[in-house]
């Protein structure tokens, strides 16, 4: 008898006894705990049991099966009613079955609940074979869904507690900022005309400095809502979207001249509202900041002729060089010196990320000296 995976007749009972281990066919008692009492010779040639500190004591099911041992022990008593129960071993010999079909008796001791079950190898058809593999997939392709949905529930808690602490660290971070940003503009005010030319223009950088980063809170903000936002798709008029965009920066189209137009109607999008006029709005923004110094903005928005389910911003700023368009989405990344315009550099991010959420593409077209177009793809 192999110590490593049965045990002496004395312990495994009365009922492991020579006839048991004469079986042709692999067979094993289980008992209603779920531990393997004994294994006879024709199983041991088909398994590979793992090392035990002590190998002559009963173990449990799942060292010698995949899954679970309360769940296999489920499967042990739906099958002693009748049924067959397919097992795969979870180290099989060289050679041997990947599945193992089993009959399975109780065995009783005058009680009305058996103690113990003997499982035999069952003789199957092809046919019988092909149904049992099939269960079996489809058991372990239900077990991996689970699992799936469990890590997905726990993605869910994440992302809320990242969107939570996001909005507390913005808050915190915002509130001495703004105490900051108060504080220089009173020493401004009460100060400004009795100090040195070179202080002053040390709390204007200082000023400015804390509009910078109080801005870049706000846009990283923006960037991490993309993500965690819940997607409640519906009907937007992509006009009346452009229109809203254009009252929120109504300030820097007067300042800068420009002019927004739109060609055609450019019909609706499904998408979340927010989300959708934030995109609109970061860009006609990119293109007010990046506008050329020789010229009024002019920015046109139109569906592509022959391809309805684009989207087109174009306007003719300064451009860029085509080789480097791929930097222009990436976060912080510019294609002019820092300081040259302001910002933070997060807002084709930001949009490149909107796009992503909703399952469309963005493409860009840079032409030095002469304007950029974007194309919002799927929509």
């Amino acid at each position: 008898m192999d110590a490593r995976i049965s045990v002496e007749a004395d312990r495994a009972g009365p009922r492991c006894d020579l006839a048991f281990h004469a079986l042709p066919r692999p067979a094993l008692i289980v008992s209603r705990a779920g531990l393997v009492l004994g294994c006879n010779a024709a199983l041991r040639q088909r398994i590979d049991p793992p090392a035990r500190p002590d190998p002559g004591a009963p173990c449990l099911l799942e060292a010698l099966f995949r899954g679970r041992s309360d769940r296999l022990l489920d499967d042990i008593k739906a099958a002693a009613t009748g049924n067959r129960l397919t097992l795969t071993p979870r180290h099989p010999c060289e050679g041997a079955k990947r599945l193992q079909s089993f009959e399975v008796c109780p065995l009783r001791d005058g009680t009305v609940i058996a103690p113990q079950f003997l499982l035999v190898e069952a003789p199957g058809s092809t046919l019988d074979t092909v149904f049992t593999s099939l269960n079996l997939r489809l058991r372990e392709a239900n077990e991996r869904a689970a699992r799936a949905r469990e890590l997905n529930r726990r993605l869910k808690e994440k992302h809320a507690e990242l969107e939570r602490f996001s909005h507390a660290a913005a808050h915190d971070l915002k509130a001495p900022l703004r105490s900051i940003a108060n504080c220089l503009s009173f020493l401004e005010e009460d100060l400004g005309h009795d100090l040195p030319e070179d202080s002053r223009e040390d709390l204007a950088i200082a000023s400015r400095a804390a509009g910078r980063l109080e801005r870049l809170i706000s846009d990283l903000l923006q960037l991490a809502r993309t993500d965690t936002v819940e997607l409640a798709r519906e009907p937007v008029a992509v006009a009346d979207a452009m229109a809203e965009v254009q009252e929120l920066l109504a300030a820097q189209v007067t300042e800068t001249g420009a002019t927004i137009r739109i060609e055609g109607d450019p019909g609706m999008v499904e998408a979340e509202p927010v989300l959708f006029r934030q995109l609109l709005q970061n860009l006609v923004s990119n293109a007010l900041k990046y506008r050329a110094p020789d010229r009024a903005p002019e920015i046109l928005l139109r569906r592509v002729p022959g391809a309805p389910d684009r989207l087109q911003l174009q306007d003719n700023g300064t451009g860029f060089e085509n080789e480097r368009k791929e930097r222009i989405f990436a976060p912080f990344q510019r294609l002019v010196p820092h300081g040259q315009i302001e910002g933070s550099g997060l807002g084709l991010a930001t949009c490149q990320a909107i796009c992503r959420r909703h399952g469309w593409q963005m493409d860009a077209t840079g032409d030095p000296g002469r304007g950029a177009m974007f194309e919002i793809i799927g929509v």
